[in-house]
């Protein structure tokens, strides 16, 4: 039997070309389905990561400073700007320890808080010592010219010789240690708000300077323009550290309200509170306070409800009776289509050195 030159030349059916056109379009549109979610997917991981690695930056940076300060931190409700310094601290109410704010100052690790010292009132007499300070009715304080900094600079005493003995068995009452002196008139200045941290004997309170003497080569006066405080239970110990004023501190602040060229929800870091006009934004859209709103809350856990347990009242969150910080950032950008709820957040806890001289 011959075959014919026409049957050398038979291909694909029509239905075989389609069938197989439909097959290739299929996996063509598997792959490009594919290749677009796992886009989109790698678009959310970035934004996600533009976002969080900034407030993780900030966290670490107030982490580090509150960690390194000598005192405890003060406490503002309101937000500091480049024209207005904060006004309102937030003191312990009765039996709750806890204060919050948008706004927390920290002093400089350096030279910048005095020792109260002279106090003669009792305190507390149930001790096994009497513990000495000062009254509530006190006007004015004394403070010590000598700094509270355990750094001292060890010198030979008057009259000592260098021994022939190895250094390693040097009899150490061969020297003697100087504390470093600081001058506080020059720390402190009339008009100055100067507060007095808060105590197992009393609440933090905020004084303004009237005046600022030095008494004699080794301690300095401060007066201020009202008594100390007004309830009669409140006192004040002797060795109780007292920031500066005029030293200087930083701030961290949380916008509420735009001004100027700072937006609602800005982090802003002022490394001199005595130059407002100098500041850097550290994170932009966090949530400055929870409000009645739920919808829009500073969440411990922001994969739950923002139910009572679980919202911080403000970005910081300082317990005076153990010493320890909250800082919860949370990202809230304009337009979030997530119902309102943030993005994503940053929150760590920091514990404050439980001996303020321990530098």
């Amino acid at each position: 039997m011959r075959t014919s030159y026409s049957d050398l030349r038979s291909g694909f059916t029509l239905t075989e070309v389609v069938i197989a056109s439909s097959i290739m379009l299929l996996v063509v549109g598997i792959a490009w389905s594919v290749f677009l979610v796992v886009t989109k997917q790698q678009h959310l991981v970035e934004s996600t990561n533009e976002i969080a690695l900034p407030l993780q930056r900030a966290v670490r940076v107030v982490r580090d400073s509150v960690a390194s300060a000598p005192t405890a931190p003060t406490v503002y409700r309101d937000d500091a700007l480049p024209t207005r310094a904060p006004s309102t601290v937030v003191n312990p109410t009765g039996t709750n320890p806890v204060v919050a704010g948008r706004t927390i100052r920290l002093p400089l690790a350096a030279n910048y808080y005095v020792s109260v010292t002279g106090g003669t009132a009792s305190v507390d007499t149930t001790a096994s010592t009497w513990v000495l300070g000062y009254a509530n009715t006190a006007r004015s304080i004394i403070v010590s010219r000598n700094s509270p900094q355990a750094a001292s600079r060890p010198l030979l005493r008057s009259g000592a010789t260098c021994p022939s003995a190895s250094i390693t068995t040097l009899d150490l009452t061969l020297f003697s240690l100087q504390p470093i002196r600081i001058e506080p008139t020059q720390l402190f200045s009339v008009g100055d708000t100067v507060v007095l941290p808060q105590t197992v004997y009393g609440a933090a309170r905020a004084l303004e300077v009237e005046s600022v003497s030095n008494i004699d080569a080794e301690t300095s006066r401060l007066s201020f323009t009202t008594q100390l405080a007004p309830a009669s239970a409140w006192t004040l110990p002797n060795d109780v550290l007292v920031t500066t004023t005029s030293g200087g501190g930083v701030l961290f602040s949380v916008i509420q309200t735009d001004a100027g060229d700072l937006r609602r929800g800005d982090l802003v870091y002022y490394p001199d509170e005595n130059d407002l006009t100098r500041y850097r934004i550290l994170a932009r859209s966090i949530v400055p306070e929870t409000t009645s709103d739920r919808s829009i809350a500073i969440r411990i856990d922001p994969s739950q409800e923002s139910t009572a347990g679980n919202v911080d009242a403000f970005p910081f969150v300082y317990n005076t009776a153990s010493r320890e910080m909250v800082v919860n950032f949370q990202c809230l950008p304009s337009g979030n289509p997530v119902a309102g709820g943030a993005t994503t957040g940053a929150r760590a806890r920091i514990f404050l050195r439980t001996n303020s001289q321990n530098l």
